[in-house]
């Protein structure tokens, strides 16, 4: 539903926001195909894999609020994104880069939803609300990769991943 400028018009405050977190999403999937590079230049083509989905999301994201504002009669404003990060210490590296990434994401979208309901823009307070929880989750699913890569520096996700296999058939000492 696209509305008319005559019907409603969103402050430009809250424009201004979504036009720059559009840019944050573009930043962040940018970032994310740093870290894709990286891990294909390591030898981690599991990671590189995850980390171009990652890209691909954050693209959809920045998409996704791109056609709402235009859906609201508004008109997106498209900046340049910063070079990515081309250098890491090492795998868990990438994932604490992903992870502090994910959270400056939730604050930016957090902020953006205060200054929605202060404005009583409840459209695009309702349409925050997917990105919010969306973050839920990615901050979720990277956090437990971080926990995962430290059990594995032990070796102790895999010997715990093989204990997983074992079926009730089987005698411990198997």
């Amino acid at each position: 539903m696209i509305y008319s400028k005559g019907l409603y018009t969103m402050k430009n405050e809250i424009r201004n926001e979504l036009n720059l977190q559009i840019n944050r999403e573009m930043q962040s999937a940018y970032n994310y195909l740093g870290i894709a590079t990286w891990c294909s230049e390591k030898g981690y083509p599991g990671s590189a894999h995850w980390f171009s989905l990652q890209a691909k999301e954050e693209m959809e994201h920045a998409l996704k609020i791109y056609k709402y504002l235009l859906d609201r009669g508004e008109t997106p404003t498209l900046e340049s994104v910063g070079k990515p990060k081309a250098a890491f210490e090492d795998l868990r590296s990438t994932f604490e880069a992903a992870l502090e990434q994910e959270r400056e994401v939730e604050n930016f979208l957090n902020a953006i939803s205060v200054k929605a309901a202060e404005a009583k823009d409840h459209v695009t307070l309702n349409f925050l609300a997917w990105f919010l929880e969306e973050q839920v989750e990615e901050v979720a699913s990277v956090q437990t990769i971080l926990d995962q890569l430290s059990l594995a520096k032990d070796s102790l996700f895999l010997v715990d991943q093989e204990l997983g296999k074992r079926t009730e058939t089987e005698s411990a000492g198997n």
